[in-house]
């Protein structure tokens, strides 16, 4: 059984007043799964107007004015790396690419705390400076 499932399942046990998703559903794969829950929890009338709603394909974000950082990682098993190394961005917007982290985890170690905290944290005391993020 995927990663996913089995945190599908535990959140489901941890809230069981709350009906995420059908068991049926779990026998899907990870599309297939997402459209169902969209469908279910959004406003979305489709998977790809979902999708289409938070993507940052292409020059979508070449306007951007403000300063923004994106963080992804190399091992993240649902983007690959390759979507992010394709973006084009304006030269306010800095691409970090770390080796670990997976998709959305930036797990530093067995007490499960994410370095984002400390990144972020960072970030932002870089901007206050005035100097860049790094």
């Amino acid at each position: 059984m995927h990663k996913w499932r089995h945190s599908l399942l535990a959140k489901q046990k941890a809230f069981p007043q709350h009906q995420y998703f059908e068991m049926s559903e779990l026998k899907q794969d990870l599309r297939g799964l997402t459209e169902s829950l969209v469908r279910r929890h959004t406003d979305f009338n489709s998977l790809q107007q979902y999708l289409d709603g938070y993507s940052v394909a292409g020059d979508a974000l070449m306007a951007m004015q403000i300063p923004a950082t994106i963080l992804t990682a190399r091992d993240d098993p649902v983007i690959p790396v390759g979507a992010f190394e394709q973006l084009r961005l304006p030269p306010n917007v800095e691409l970090d690419i770390a080796e670990y982290g997976g998709h959305c985890g930036f797990i530093r170690g067995r007490n499960m705390t994410s370095f984002t905290d400390d990144y972020i944290a960072a970030r932002f005391n870089a901007l206050a400076d005035g100097a860049p993020g790094r």
